[in-house]
């Protein structure tokens, strides 16, 4: 009996081990994913987040193309007709490279420390995976059928658009807090007047791309 009471304690010991560390390795998957998602750059950076960043671009931009979805501004999601496959791709290297100029000479500004345009581009081009998700669940919407038709589709989309892009925003700051080294109300006062100067200077710039198109 004792023989028996000692390998039952001793399986209540292993199965209490085991999932002790079930439970610490699943804590730190979660940590990881959650990291992942918003703190990518402590994973990746410099030309790898570069070369993953830009193949993220290029997808969004073919998904837009066979979507109808558009991002013609720096924050910019919607759909329009007729769009070329070059613009839809232009759209995307416009989008990232007016960020990466903005952020980069801003950071150059509030900082003193050395920004390296490789790290900035690269981040940058991370933060926009969120618009890669978007351009992906515009293919479940269809914008030619009649609006009554596809309601649901259509908010689901509205709510997933709204998501990606705060988080696209959250990857942005993150990013800039951390490659052009500030924080405080300096890194918010900063991100904000970067973050608007971008979308003005796409949408100036997309404006006489349509403009031009529209008058060819």
């Amino acid at each position: 009996m004792a023989l028996n009471a000692l390998k039952t304690n001793e399986c209540i010991i292993f199965v209490a081990i085991a999932m002790e560390e079930a439970q610490e390795q699943s804590e730190e998957f979660w940590y990881k994913i959650r990291i992942g998602l918003t703190d990518p750059y402590v994973f990746i950076k410099g030309f790898e987040a570069l070369a993953l960043g830009l193949i993220l671009l290029l997808g969004t931009g073919c998904f837009g193309y066979l979507s109808g979805v558009v991002f013609n501004g720096v924050l910019d999601i919607h759909f329009q007709k007729a769009v070329p496959f070059k613009l839809h791709m232009a759209e995307q290297l416009l989008d990232w490279s007016i960020t990466v100029l903005v952020f980069y000479s801003l950071g150059h500004i509030l900082s003193n420390s050395q920004i390296k345009i490789l790290d900035i581009g690269g981040a940058m081009a991370i933060a926009r995976f969120p618009m890669f998700i978007a351009s992906f669940f515009a293919l479940f919407v269809h914008p030619h059928l009649p609006l009554i038709n596809q309601i649901g589709p259509i908010l689901f989309y509205a709510a997933i658009s709204l998501a990606t892009l705060l988080w696209t925003i959250k990857l942005m700051y993150n990013a800039f807090t951390i490659y052009c080294n500030v924080e405080g109300m300096r890194a918010v006062g900063g991100f904000i007047v970067a973050l608007i100067l971008s979308e003005v200077l796409s949408l100036v710039v997309f404006f006489q791309i349509y403009q031009h198109l529209l008058a060819d």
